[in-house]
């Protein structure tokens, strides 16, 4: 009897958490990751089995909170047992957890020193990927801008140098004008998350219409201090440490008009900044409000502004840096597209080559926004056929 109690008690375990995951709102992001999570959307017929399977781990109950207590012993436990410094001839790195440090008497969260020795190779494999494409297409006016972050503070002028050098001369380069040391990094940056704020952003996108050579159509008209909202950037996330957090601002500017597509599907805007400014955004703890007000790190982006009829038309390739400029530098063209070749894939089932696209879209200049780990992913590698 005891036996029959206990397989029934069993089964019912095995049927009823599977349906309370399916039934239950699903979760978008992984705080804890810093990632999308799989959702039932993402279940393809073809591939049932290991995409139910990625679904039901990801979306698992209770999943994110041993998640976010995991990293906070993992990275308390790497943090005492780490007795090296990172010292140079700026500041001094405290150890936090795995590749994450204090800065020096202040309480921004920091990427170890990414020396560029151990680097170049990574930079290299990127760099002639951008060169092969300007080389294929002669009538395209490619550029590249690179931000100095954290990661390469210490040596941010051997990283530009070499860049320039090592791009061809149909690319034109460009790096970060007003980020020259640690203090300006800290007017620039969330203490807490690893991209600019709303200063670095408008900063960014001076220096990349400078570098573009096109008319400067965005102004400041107002600053819009949150202070709701509490931001817990991805440092802190990773971290498991919520004792620190961002106060989340945002500038707003004179945008244009626009239609906006996402994985080619139109949406009434990207990102949720009007959310914030009514006040219905949500207020949990951990929530990335980064990707939130600005937009996320989706496929394929296109904005057309009708405002700009004659305008050139713009191929963005970026990372997550370029969701907060994205929407400023469509204002200065009629076309923008904007692709994540991170996630193009995952969100469209294909692979992303440029080619088919470039006979698909007329495109007059082609922006490459990167940081470190943009040039050091293979992911950001482009197709050719």
């Amino acid at each position: 009897m005891r036996n029959k109690i206990f397989c029934v008690f069993v089964m019912t375990i095995i049927i009823c958490i599977p349906l309370s995951i399916i039934t239950r709102n699903e979760k978008y992001i992984s705080i804890a990751e810093n990632r999308s999570l799989f959702r039932k959307s993402d279940i393809r017929i073809s591939n049932f089995s290991n995409d139910l399977e990625k679904y039901l781990t990801d979306q698992f109950p209770f999943g994110e909170f041993v998640k976010e207590k995991y990293n906070f012993a993992k990275n308390k436990l790497v943090a005492s047992t780490t007795k090296v410094i990172e010292k140079s001839n700026l500041l001094e790195r405290i150890p936090l957890g795995k590749n994450l440090y204090r800065l020096s008497n202040s309480e921004y969260i920091v990427d170890q020193n990414r020396k560029f020795e151990e680097n170049k190779d990574k930079y290299d494999v990127i760099i002639d990927n951008i060169n092969e494409f300007s080389q294929r297409y002669s009538n395209i006016d490619f550029y590249v801008y690179n931000i100095t972050t954290d990661s390469i503070m210490d040596e941010k002028d051997i990283y530009n140098k070499y860049i320039l050098e090592k791009l061809n001369s149909r690319v034109k380069f460009g790096g970060s004008t007003t980020i020259n040391n640690y203090e300006d990094y800290k007017r620039c940056f969330y203490k807490t998350d690893h991209h600019w704020n709303y200063k670095g952003q408008y900063e960014g996108y001076k220096d990349i219409v400078d570098l573009l050579n096109v008319d400067d159509r965005i102004r400041i008209l107002d600053t819009y201090k949150f202070d709701n909202y509490k931001f817990y950037g991805s440092r802190a996330r990773t971290l498991g440490d919520y004792s620190i957090h961002d106060n989340f601002c945002a500038y707003k500017y004179n945008y244009p008009q626009m239609k906006v597509e996402i994985d080619y599907k139109e949406v009434s805007d990207y990102g949720h900044s009007e959310d914030f400014i009514n006040g219905t955004e949500s207020l949990e703890q951990g929530i990335n409000y980064y990707g939130d007000y600005y937009g996320l790190d989706d496929g394929i982006i296109k904005f057309t502004n009708d405002d700009n009829p004659d305008g050139k038309n713009i191929l963005i390739i970026s990372n997550s840096y370029s969701n907060a400029v994205n929407k400023m530098i469509a204002s200065d063209f009629h076309n923008t597209y904007v692709i994540d070749l991170r996630n193009y894939k995952n969100e469209l089932g294909e692979e992303f080559y440029i080619d088919d696209f470039l006979k698909e879209n007329k495109i007059d200049k082609v922006l490459y926004i990167g940081n470190y780990y943009f040039f050091t992913n293979k992911k950001m590698l482009l197709n050719f056929k």
